[in-house]
């Protein structure tokens, strides 16, 4: 039944924000551009000159995210708790975008997705577990379910030392460089690339 509560008022605020004018506005200047749509000059890009160049900055922001100086998973500081949550929207965030143009990027990237698929998960569940510890102080004293979350946590975050190893040695961030260049088979690769 608390479901079914918290339901009705979000289903009327879509609603409402669905009928706003901003809205409605952006529909028609995307149906105006549709019938006659206006590209800026990078438009004509091959796709192998474009993807390199579309994923380096959110990589490089990757790279540059300041959790990775992060040595141990943190146990209550907050502040390292932050940035470990930053780190991983920012995975998400890259994740998705070279998933989109995975098809085209040299196949080693694959690997690189798995990869970063298990970290943004690991960090998901140590956050979550995070978050849950101090709701379950508050409702009873710590006993086997707060326990096992913990635990849960710790095992979450147990590989982060050799993931975070890896995100910081200089070779190794230049292989993810590498992942986002055009695979040669692709049609648009640049003739002698591989």
């Amino acid at each position: 039944m608390e479901l079914a509560d918290e339901r009705e008022p979000a289903g009327r605020r879509a609603r409402s924000q669905a009928r706003k004018a901003g809205l409605r506005d952006l529909a028609h200047e995307l149906e105006r551009w549709l019938e006659a749509p206006s590209f800026t000059a990078s438009a004509g890009l091959s796709l192998a000159a474009a993807v390199p160049d579309l994923l380096l900055p959110t990589v490089s922001g990757l790279l540059l995210e300041p959790a990775w100086a992060v040595a141990e998973p943190p146990g209550e500081d907050a502040p390292k708790a932050a940035a470990l949550h930053r780190l991983r929207r920012r995975i998400k965030r890259v994740r998705y975008e070279v998933e989109c143009l995975a098809p085209v990027l040299v196949p080693a990237v694959a690997g690189w997705l798995e990869e970063l698929h298990a970290l943004q998960d690991a960090l998901g569940a140590w956050h979550d577990a995070g978050v849950l510890l101090p709701r379950l102080v508050r409702l009873a004293p710590p006993g086997p379910l707060h326990a096992a979350v913990s635990a849960e946590a710790v095992a979450a975050l147990a590989p982060w030392p050799a993931w975070r190893a890896r995100y910081v040695q200089p070779v190794a961030r230049g292989r993810l460089r590498a992942l986002l260049s055009v695979s040669p088979s692709h049609p648009g690769a640049p003739h002698g690339a591989g």
